[in-house]
Parts: C-alpha cells; sequence; structure tokens
C-alpha cells in the first residue's frame, strides 16, 4: 500500500519448527507527517467464506522515546482480528478474534522484538503527541499455520496447510494514525485502505518440498532436519491504493 506517505510492504516465508509449520513475516511501513500513534496491518481472504482473517499491529513511533529506549524502540502490539464484511473500510469494521490477547503462535500473531525495529524523526508537535517521518517501522511475526477455533463457519483464522501449498488469497493492507494515546475513533486522522492483492501465497511449494524430503530423511535413519526455515520461499508483496 502507497499512498499519501505511507507504504506498506510484507515478506513472507515459511518454517518448520520440530514438526510444527509456521508462516513468518516482516510487515514494513514507512510513513511522512503522521501522528506516533498508529495501527497497521493486513487481511487474509477466507477460501470458501467471505470474511477475513487480520493481523492488527498497534504501536507509538515516539521518536523521541525510540532514540531514547532501546526496548521501546522494538516493541510492538500484534493483535488477532478477523471481519465478516464483504470489504473493510474503516477500523470498526473488524472484530477482535476471541484469542487476540494470547501472545501465542498456536493462537495468534506474536512479534518477534529481536527482529523488529523503528527509526522516525519527529518533524512537529509536542513531547508526547508528535508528527513524525518513520523511514522504517518494521514488526516481525509469526503464527502456526493451523490455530483451532472451531468449526469452519465461526473460524476466525484461516486455516493453513501444507497440502495447500501454493494456494492463492486475497490480502490487503491498512493504515490509520491517531492523535491520542487511547487510539479512539475520535482521534483518527485517516484509516486508509489498500487495493486487494488476488494472488498472495501463505503456504509455499517450496516449503513443502522441503519439509517432505526432511520427513523422508527421517524415516531413512539419516538423521533430523526438521527444524529449519524456507528462506528460499521468501516473497515480497507491496501494497497500494
Amino acid at each position: 500500500m502507497e499512498a499519501d506517505g505511507i507504504k506498506i510492504v510484507i515478506n513472507s516465508y515459511n518454517a518448520d519448527n520440530n514438526g510444527t509449520q509456521e508462516i513468518h513475516g516482516d510487515l514494513a511501513l514507512t510513513s511522512t507527517g503522521t501522528f506516533n500513534y498508529v495501527v497497521y496491518g493486513f487481511c487474509i481472504g477466507f477460501e470458501s467464506v467471505n470474511k477475513w482473517d487480520c493481523m492488527r499491529v498497534k504501536t507509538d513511533l515516539n521518536a523521541t522515546k525510540i532514540a531514547d529506549d532501546s526496548i521501546f524502540a522494538t516493541s510492538y502490539l500484534t493483535q488477532d482480528y478477523y471481519s465478516v464484511k464483504a470489504t473493510v473500510g474503516a477500523d470498526a469494521d473488524m472484530k477482535s478474534d476471541d484469542t487476540y490477547l494470547q501472545e501465542v503462535a498456536e493462537k495468534s500473531w506474536v512479534p518477534v522484538a529481536t527482529k523488529s525495529s523503528k527509526a522516525c524523526t519527529k518533524t512537529g508537535g509536542g513531547a508526547d503527541l508528535q508528527l513524525v517521518d518513520c523511514s522504517l517501522a518494521n514488526v516481525h511475526y509469526y503464527r502456526n499455520f493451523d490455530t483451532p477455533d472451531g468449526a469452519p463457519a465461526v473460524q476466525q483464522d484461516v486455516k493453513l496447510e501444507l497440502a495447500k501449498a501454493g494456494t492463492e488469497h486475497k490480502i490487503f493492507a491498512f493504515f490509520g494514525d491517531y492523535n491520542n494515546a487511547n487510539y479512539s475513533t475520535a482521534g483518527n486522522k485517516a484509516f486508509r485502505v489498500g487495493s486487494t492483492i488476488n494472488n498472495w501465497v501463505a503456504v509455499y511449494p517450496a516449503h513443502k518440498t522441503a519439509v517432505e524430503a526432511a520427513n523422508s530423511t527421517d524415516k531413512d535413519g539419516a538423521g533430523s532436519l526438521t527444524a529449519y526455515a524456507s528462506f528460499i520461499a521468501t516473497f515480497c508483496y507491496m501494497f497500494f491504493f
């Protein structure tokens, strides 16, 4: 997504963590002239029903705090959200998943501070409410392929499977900045939704091939290869209005 000084890029890959399949990614935001209180993320379309599985990132991009506090400079809240609306046009169109406050990979999106970063410059405002330009606000995240949350009719997460490697999903990004620390609707400066990309792949064929090869090696007694990351299956998507 790129418009009005806002650009969002997603890079993703798959990992096999001792037999648990994970989707990893870096969601990178660059922005100019925005408030430091921001919400952004992406929504993945379900295959058979008209709804969305969303990762909502909430963070403070206060440039002074970033420079002074190394923990703050890598701190992001990733929230598990979903929407039953065919078209998402506002933050309120997304609802919190029943497990959105649980940062565990088997239920929700998990941020990784050691692989996340913020680089922003204050361009106006006061000590708390700042206008900032950010050359990079990147959050690294991961989640298990399978996050059990009920029957298909009530599922809030897209189910990812090795058997469906190469399946294309709809996906779009969103961004909003707020003029208060409460992220209230009244304080929302603007909420932008990017154009939908129709061919985003969550599970890569190369990852499936690597997992099957590792499992075959295990069965042959040649040693374990089941803890690895399929970096060869890394792809980049940029979201546009």
